[in-house]
């Protein structure tokens, strides 16, 4: 099994956080013996694609792969790995590289801990100076299945496929929640007949409710966090403020996928106030009919038809030998 540490603090008050930040070490770290380069990461690029990958060292080759065959374009590629098989990272391509201080990111840990991978991966790159036009959120469950010129402007990509999957659904959930519900989003959510979501506990994070206030954003937004796309001024409002609660004693009581809300709350309040169209996200999802993917036909569906302008699929198998992730590499 992974070596982690769980340590399980009272639910405090936004009162006490500073004072308790102070004196406590990060919990849920991840201790692994991989093998790094000597040097970090350098450059200007136009795409950083960040992804959590908590299966062996055989899915970061296979990604590594899927990129070179789909990916074009300036990019470099950071990955928040943190299985317990070692890995060199010196065999990697020279545009793909591995975040040196990992948590825990397993599927069945929900609290803020793929949050806080995604913002160690993006924090990686930026403290090692790279600069970069736009972010790509990537999950190992996801794999690019069509050719993808990487965006040179700053993009913006959060809305589901769901819609052209099914053009009746209604997804309250992903639309944009008024701040003045900050803490009752889901009675919010109830008051108009839609299911609680991530808000059900999202509603109990009293650092975001700061943040946003903070920030003086306008709104909530939902989002799966796979495919999203946003600018470096995002990426950078995001570790700001992220980074300031990786040991915060509130996050083992926070029983919800956190990234599929403040990943896309910052970028949608970036995007009203930069006048930048919101456009779908380059993950595509069937979440209702088809979720695991295990016909390779599936693929061809999605390249035949312009409808769908994702160019990377989930959710594939965890393993790299499954038909369909085959197929995509053929």
């Amino acid at each position: 099994m992974p070596k982690y540490t769980f340590i399980v603090y009272p639910l405090v008050n936004s009162h006490d956080l500073k004072s308790i930040h102070k004196s406590l070490t990060m919990t849920y770290r991840f201790q692994n013996s991989n093998t790094y380069r000597t040097s970090v990461p350098q450059g200007t690029y136009d795409l950083l694609i960040v992804s959590l990958v908590h299966q062996k060292s055989e899915m970061i080759h296979y990604m590594v792969k899927n990129l070179e065959k789909y990916v074009k374009g300036s990019f470099l590629w950071i990955a928040h790995y943190n299985n317990e098989e070692p890995i060199d990272e010196t065999t990697l391509p020279p545009w793909a590289w591995l975040v040196r201080d990992t948590n825990v990111t397993l599927p069945y840990h929900y609290q803020r801990l793929r949050l806080f991978g995604i913002s160690k991966a993006i924090s990686f790159a930026l403290q090692s100076g790279v600069t970069f036009t736009n972010v790509l959120t990537l999950s190992s469950g996801s794999a690019f299945f069509k050719e993808f010129q990487v965006p040179t402007k700053p993009r913006i990509c959060l809305d589901s496929h769901e819609t052209i999957f099914n053009p009746a659904v209604k997804l309250p959930h992903t639309d944009e929640i008024p701040i003045q519900y900050s803490g009752q989003c889901a009675k919010y959510l109830h008051s108009i007949g839609a299911s609680p979501w991530q808000y059900g506990n999202g509603d109990l994070d009293i650092e975001l409710q700061m943040f946003v206030k903070k920030r003086g954003f306008e709104f909530f937004r939902g989002s799966q966090w796979p495919g999203q796309i946003w600018p470096y001024e995002v990426a950078q409002m995001l570790v700001e403020d992220i980074r300031t609660i990786y040991d915060s004693p509130n996050t083992p009581h926070l029983d919800y996928s956190s990234e599929e809300i403040y990943l896309s709350t910052y970028a949608y309040n970036y995007a009203l106030t930069h006048s930048i169209p919101i456009e779908r996200s380059q993950v595509i999802t069937d979440w209702q009919s088809n979720y695991h993917i295990s016909d390779p036909k599936y693929i061809d569906y999605l390249r035949m038809n312009p409808r769908f302008t994702g160019h990377a699929v989930s959710k594939l198998s965890d393993n790299i030998q499954d038909s369909v992730r085959r197929y995509i590499q053929e």
